[in-house]
Order: C-alpha cells, then structure tokens, then sequence
C-alpha cells in the first residue's frame, strides 16, 4: 500500500475543490513527475484523481540630555554628578543622586534622597555591583502615586529579591514595574503601604513608581450578557478590558453565546452556489450553481457527543436552506467515491470525504473560473488528427501538448501515441473525449478560443541534467472541435522565444533539516521498493487571475508548461545558473515557479509495509522568485493524538479523537487541512477511506460517524501559506507553500 501526503500536488490553490465532473471520480492520479506528465505523483492517495487541493512613548531619559534638573533634597554620600537617566530621548535631564556599589558578600543598600531606596541582600548579585537610581522626567500614568523612577544597570537581573521602597502619596496601592525587556509595559508586585511608602520585592532592573491598586486579570465592569471585564495592568494603570464568553456558553434556555451576543442555540443556515465566469477579454458572466460537484451534505454536532449528517439539498438556482443548525462551527461536506488500497496495492472502492468548516449563517459559497460559462465536454469519441511540422528531432521523453483558452483543458496530443525518434514531422491521433486527463472541453474559435500547440522538448541544462522545454510552438485562432465528429489541424510549430528567465538556485540544505519535523522517520535514501524521493521544479503559464479571492481551480487543467526539470541530490544546495524559458504566452497567462521536495518513510501497519510520502509543494509568481529558495515555512511540529505522542504508534483513541500540533517554527500557516487516511482495507464501497477538512486553529476533532472501530488510521497535516477566507471557502489563490506533517498509526 502507498500513501501520499501533499495533498494539492496537482492543484493550484490553497483550498480544496471538487473536480469529479472534469476528471472522474474513482480514477487514480495520473503518472509521475517524469516527461511528458502533466500531474507529478504516482497513485495519489490522498487525491485519488478527484480534487485539486486543494502576513514608544514614554522612553527613560538617555544619557546626554540637555538641560539638568536639581535633585529635591541633599545629595547623598555617593551622589556622582549629573549621570543622566538612561533612556529618556529629547526630555530634561535628570541626575543619577542616587548610586553605590553592592558585593555578594554583604549586599547593601542604595537610596535616592527624597526618591526610592533599594535593599540588595547578600548573595543577589555574583560581582561587585554599581547601581544607580533616578528620578525619570517622564510624566507617569494617570491614577500615580509617584514619580516613575530608573534602575540601573538596565536588564540586570538578580539571584535573590530585592526590596524596593517608593515614596507614595496614598495609603493603599501596587508598586508597578516594567517587565523584563520592555519600558512601556508593567507587571504588578505584591505591594505594603506604611508610613508613606509603597514597598515590594523585584528580581530584574527596570522602571518603576507607585499607582493605584491593580491585579492582573481580576473581574471588573459591569456584568452584561455574554461578556465580562477584566483588568489589566500593563499600561500602568488598572484598565478594564471588555472581553466576551467562548462560543456556546450558556446564556439563558436554549439560548448561548456568539461573538459576544445571546443568541438562539440554533440557527437557519442558508447559501447560494454560483460561479463567475471571466473571459479573457475580461468580460464577466455570472451562472447559477457550479461546474464542480457541490457538497451533497451538512455536519453538525447534535448536542450530545455525536454529529448529524444531513443530506444538502439545493434548488435549481443553487441554494439551499437548514434549520436547527447549532451556533459554532459547521461542515459542508462533498463525498464522493474515490480509490483506497488494499495490502496488495490494488486499487478498491471507499469513500472520500471533503469538509468545509462554516461559522457564517450565510456564507459565500461562489467561485471564479478564468474561462467561458458556454464551455462544453466532449462526451462522445471526438477523434482528433494533428499533422505536425517544426518538430525539434523527436526524442522518447517528449511530449506534445494542445492548451486551448478559455476551457480549462490541456490534452498530451502523444500521450498514448508517440513519433518515431528523430523525426521532425508526424502525424497524431488521440480522441478528445477520453485523454490522459479523462474527457476535455471543446475548444470553439467562435467563442474567441486560442489554442497553444507545443512540443516539450529534452535539452541540457547543467551538471548532466535535462532540462523538458518548451521550446516549439504553435498559436491558432481557427483551431474547433465538435462534440462525437472528427477534427484536426495542421500545426507549424515554430522555435518559442524563450525570452523569460528564471533562477535555479535552491537551498537545500535547508529544506533537509526540517525533515525530522515532518515525520522523524522521514528519508532522502531511496528504497527501490518504495517512493524514491524527490525534488522537481515546474515553471507553467496559467490562464487568468493568480490571487485570492479570483484564483481559479480549474488552472490545473489549462496550464501551460513551459519547462521541467529534476534536482540529482536533495540535501545539497544547488545552482545550475539562469534558464531561459517561454515568451510565447498572451497577457491573459501569469508564469509560476513551481517546487515538490519529497521524503519518504514506511509505516507499519498491522505487519505489512505502508509506504509514506511527505514533502514540500512551493508555488510562487516567477517575478517574485528569489535569486535562492529557501523554506519560508517550515512544518506544523509535535503533533498529538489526545494528547499522545503522534509520531509514535496509538491505540485506543476513540471515534472521535483530537488532533493538536504547534505551529512552524519559521513562518505562519494561514490555514491547515488536516487529512485523515483509512489504512486497513475498506470493508466495502461504502467504508470511509479519507476525511479531509481545513482547520483554522491547530486542534482537529474527528466528527462522529467517519471512523470504524477496528480499522487503522493515520493523520497528514499540511500547513498552507496563502491568503484565504474561512466563509469563502471556493474563493481561492495560489498557496504560496504547502509542507506535510504525517503522523503515525493509530487505532480508534
């Protein structure tokens, strides 16, 4: 048995989107990353052929203020000039009169005349000492009792506490004190008022005065309806901070709270499905429903530890309605039957289950297709007959590819039939209705189709690699084809510009450390029985908008590829200099640079071998490619299966067990999608092989009614970086990187 992680491999976007009816919903991933193939895994898992996938005031006075003020009072024996308050910036001087050296033998005691008196204790500091005391020029916050006054040496901090004495104008109070590294934020210490003074214990140098009484967090406030007030004494002064209940906390009968309001416990949910639809003369045209196979249910919890699943029922205008849904988070779910394996590695029926998860009572449910909304599939044999000149001289690793606008499709012309090697002229047929990637949209010059005929080609590229370009083309206007009759064309393909150039450069060394992250097991050493690790760059030409929320789902299917190539070692950084790529393309395509770096390990799985495949998916706009790449998110790290190890086998966990992880340690996902793998074979069709939902926290509870007791499981999490929007969840964009977390077994 194999299994994928990356579960956008052969997607563009940072969300998942159905595309049963574009490519069939029980097929496998199509090929691997070699010549000629479009999509880069072998037997996609997690996929299964079906979906894409899928940013001070208040300063101490410094030291060379001009202009001194007089110290109140006698300077004490020890007063040392006019040293100046260490922070303050263009404020009035004040004098240190208030220093002395303290010893670890005995301590000692330091006082300001009219000001703060320090009692240092033997064994506080571990050398001799100078330490200072100043009045600050800063006017303090409003309620204080004191002047603010600076400790130095800044930062110093101490192995047993000192007692801090402040003069105060009031008989009751707390002594506020900067915390460590900051002199704009305070802590409170336990505080004594007598005889005038405010008196407490502190173990770091800082800023400090006498205010009012203040405790961190204490209630304060009015009480309302699903809010309360809490103090915070961070600013100096106690201030009630408005703060509301957590979601679903009790309010009243059948009532809970919601982003701060008493609510009914239930809700009507409602939505409407409908697709833009922009051409590329930038016309728009909006249609009710989608092209994509839309959630067919909706999963909510039904109060008493288990889940609901209703069937989703939407007009012909794409919408629908659902009463009693609880406040909180709901799913829309899109099942479909897809591909699990058995332990023999064959392919059996189970059942893939995609969750959008809701807050919004009405969410917005659109999306957007670069494309045409009068497009059509060929469903009948549409034969096509190409006579192609201009070929480079043939070689078995190349590939000829048709890409018309406007219809998200791209055909391998010679996928199933290739030209004898080094011709430079043949004759192909292949029928439109069932290529490598399942029945294509028809193209129709009428409508204002184009259509890109273009040879990917083998060539050198550096330190015996080949680079696959695509440097022979073809552009027609006239190019039709009719849904069940023959077509084709005649096709000069001509030498491609290659007027745009990219960087090779890639850090590896880098994206080999974070392996242990992803799964501790995780490997570059081939196994020739296993997946052989990886790291492949693809730079295509995609049609229409890049960006969230206009990103479209169906690029995938009428990219254009513009070059190909593999990395031979993948833990040690690599130049192989600029590359010189494309130029043919209208202003309707965008050019990205597109990255897979895979590692592989084994699981066991009730005694026979589970292959894992883990890895990075970078995809990033060619004109913002640095000069060398390196992770700019790395993995979600320690994930836990409640609360146990996950990189280590589970049992026991239940049927509805809590996934948790801590973020990356570089960089910030904006959204994870967790996916859950059947690992035993399905009893029968019905059994749920995947259920894979986004996560916008990093806690995942499994809803009741996926799992099966008995069977064995295992988790990938995959942080995304690209901008997203949880109730917009068909709006989409590139995701700018995507990186596996996989987890071991584990047992309900």
């Amino acid at each position: 048995m194999r299994l994928l992680g990356q579960l956008s491999r052969t997607a563009l976007i940072a969300v998942s989107v159905s595309l049963c009816f574009q490519i069939g919903c029980g097929g496998t991933a199509a090929g691997s990353d070699d010549a000629g193939q479009t999509t880069p895994d072998a037997g996609q898992v997690a996929d299964a052929g079906q979906h894409p996938d899928a940013g001070d005031a208040g300063q101490p006075a410094d030291a060379g203020d001009a202009g001194p003020v007089a110290d109140a009072g006698e300077p004490d024996a020890g007063d040392a000039g006019q040293a100046a308050d260490a922070g303050d910036a263009g404020s009035t001087p004040i004098p240190t009169d208030g220093t002395g050296v303290v010893t670890p033998a005995s301590g000692g005691t330091i006082s300001l005349d009219g000001g703060a008196t320090l009692e240092v204790p033997p064994g506080a500091v571990s050398a001799d000492t100078t330490i200072t005391i100043a009045r600050s020029s800063e006017t303090p916050p409003d309620g204080a009792l004191s002047p603010i006054f600076v400790f130095g040496p800044e930062g110093a901090t101490f192995a047993a506490p000192i007692t801090v004495t402040i003069p105060a104008s009031g008989t009751a109070g707390s002594i506020y004190w900067t915390t460590a590294g900051s002199s704009t934020q305070y802590e409170t210490v336990t505080t004594t008022f007598a005889g005038g003074a405010a008196r407490g214990q502190i173990s770091h140098f800082s800023r400090g005065f006498a205010g009012a009484a203040c405790t961190e967090s204490a209630a304060c406030g009015a009480p309302a309806v699903c809010h309360a007030g809490a103090l915070t004494c961070q600013s100096g002064a106690p201030v009630c901070v408005d703060s509301v209940a957590p979601d679903g906390a009790v309010c009243g009968p059948d009532l809970v709270c919601s982003a701060g309001q008493c609510l009914s416990a239930t809700r009507t949910v409602s939505g409407t499905f409908k697709t833009f639809y922009e051409r590329d003369d930038g016309t728009v045209e909006e249609a009710a429903g989608s092209p994509f196979q839309l959630p067919n249910f909706i999963v909510y919890p039904d109060g008493a530890g288990g889940a609901v699943h209703q069937a989703l029922v939407t007009d012909t205008d794409g919408n629908y309605s659902v009463p009693g849904v609880p406040r909180g988070t709901y799913y829309l779910d899109d099942s479909f039957e897809t591909g699990c394996t058995d332990a023999q590695d064959n392919f059996v029926p189970c059942m893939f289950h995609q969750m959008f998860p809701l807050t919004a009572d009405t969410p917005d449910l659109s999306n957007f297709i670069h494309g045409r909304s009068t497009a059509t599939f060929a469903t009948n044999s549409t034969p096509v007959t190409l006579d192609v000149t201009g070929l480079d001289p043939w070689s078995s690793t190349d590939s000829l590819f048709v890409t018309p606008t406007q219809v998200f499709t791209t055909q391998e012309a010679t996928h199933a039939q290739k030209p004898a090697s080094g011709v430079t002229r043949a004759t192909v047929t292949f029928d439109w209705s069932t290529g490598q990637f399942g029945e294509g949209v028809l193209p129709d010059a009428a409508q204002g189709d184009i259509t890109y005929f273009y040879q990917l080609h083998a060539k050198p590229l550096a330190e015996g690699v080949d680079v696959l370009l695509a440097d022979r083309v073809a552009v027609s206007s006239s190019f039709s084809l009719a849904n069940g009759l023959e077509g084709g064309a005649t096709v000069a393909l001509q030498a491609a510009p290659l007027s745009s150039s990219v960087p090779t450069a890639v850090a590896f060394s880098q994206f080999a450390a974070t392996l242990p992250e992803m799964n501790p097991a995780a490997s570059l050493t081939a196994d020739p029985s296993s997946f052989q690790p990886f790291a492949s760059v693809e730079i295509s030409s995609r049609p229409g908008p890049l960006a969230f929320p206009k990103g479209d789902p169906f690029a995938p299917e009428g990219w254009i590829i513009q070059a190909r190539y593999r990395y031979p070692k993948l833990d040690t950084d690599t130049d192989f200099g600029p590359l010189s790529y494309g130029g043919f393309t209208d202003s309707t395509f965008h050019d990205v640079w597109r990255f897979i770096y895979d590692a592989t390990f084994t699981l066991d799985v009730d005694g026979s071998k589970v292959d894992a495949l883990v890895g990075y998916l970078v995809e990033i706009p060619v004109g913002e490619l640095p000069d060398v790449v390196v992770p700019t998110m790395t993995p979600a790290r320690k994930p836990l299966i409640n609360g146990k190890d996950a990189f280590q086998p589970q049992t026991g966990v239940g049927l509805t067990p809590t996934i948790t992880w801590t973020p990356p340690a570089t960089g910030k996902a904006s959204v994870y999608v967790v996916q859950i793998n059947l690992l035993s074979a399905p009893d029968d069709a019905t059994t749920v092989g995947f259920v894979q939902s986004r996560v916008y926290g990093t806690s995942f509870t499994v809803p009741a009614g996926f799992l099966q007791a008995g069977k064995t499981y295992n988790a990938d999490i995959v942080a995304l970086q690209g901008e997203n929007d949880q109730d917009q969840p068909f709006r989409v964009g590139t995701a700018s990187v995507q990186v596996d977390t996989m987890t071991n077994t584990f047992k309900p």
